[in-house]
């Protein structure tokens, strides 16, 4: 594994190592494995994983095994009524998403359907209708989808307007001279922001974005053009939540 982090700190100058890097340094590093524990090994393995692909053309990576006993606590052991308990889920998260749909109109969900920047007022009030109308109480919210914004969670079930999205890298697209791969790669990212109103930037790595090039993004552009992207699709993630 210290070999493997040397080896991704090579590769600092493409935009997903370089994101990582503090923790890439860390699995270098013969002191972090000298005190290393199980979570904090899980956490570099979830870290890195996206990263390995960047190394396949080495051809000196062997997979690693671990074997690890998993310890039963019988005292901690409870039982549920999954049967009960998943329908129940469901039908909250079927008459959240139903709803947010319905009221596509709403003033602030309309501004994140158009990826106009919405400030913290906007999001405080959008909450506050939304609890009274549909979610219960931000407890229950959570407990069903777990700790996330409230512009992104709506943002990926309503999508993004496919003109506004469109606008929003004409820019990009008019004074790139993109080859045609390059722009193939960019109606990718189009559509999946029109499909899914979010885009993770580590994602560009990863299918379907590596339908064009394995390597993804840092295959089809140049790091200043890879840079440029990605603060473009950035900026459309941090309209559905940055408050002004």
């Amino acid at each position: 594994m210290i070999g493997i982090g040397n080896r991704l700190l090579t590769k600092r100058n493409v935009p997903v190592v370089a994101a990582k890097e503090a923790i890439i340094r860390e699995v270098a590093s013969s002191e972090f494995w000298s005190n290393a524990s199980l979570s904090s090994i899980d956490h570099v393995r979830k870290e890195i994983r996206d990263l390995i692909h960047l190394l396949r053309e080495e051809n000196i990576i062997n997979p690693i095994y671990t074997d690890l006993d998993d310890i039963l606590i019988e005292s901690e052991v409870a039982e549920f009524d999954i049967i009960r308990t998943i329908p129940t889920h469901q039908a909250y998260r079927d008459r959240v998403e139903a709803f947010i749909r319905k009221n596509k109109n709403h003033l602030v969900i309309d501004k994140l359907y158009r990826n106009l920047p919405i400030n913290s007022f906007e999001l405080n009030q959008l909450e506050e209708y939304l609890i009274e109308e549909t979610l219960d109480s931000k407890e229950k919210f959570v407990q069903e989808y777990g700790e996330q914004p409230l512009g992104s969670f709506i943002r990926r079930i309503i999508g993004l307007d496919q003109e506004s999205i469109n606008q929003h890298f004409a820019a990009f697209i008019n004074e790139g001279n993109l080859s045609a791969k390059q722009i193939k790669f960019l109606d990718t990212v189009i559509r999946y922001f029109v499909k899914n109103g979010f885009l993770e930037t580590f994602n560009l790595t990863e299918p379907p974005f590596t339908s064009i090039d394995d390597s993804g993004i840092i295959g089809i552009f140049d790091d200043n053009d890879t840079t440029k992207l990605i603060n473009l699709i950035r900026e459309v993630n941090n309209n559905a939540d940055i408050g002004a």
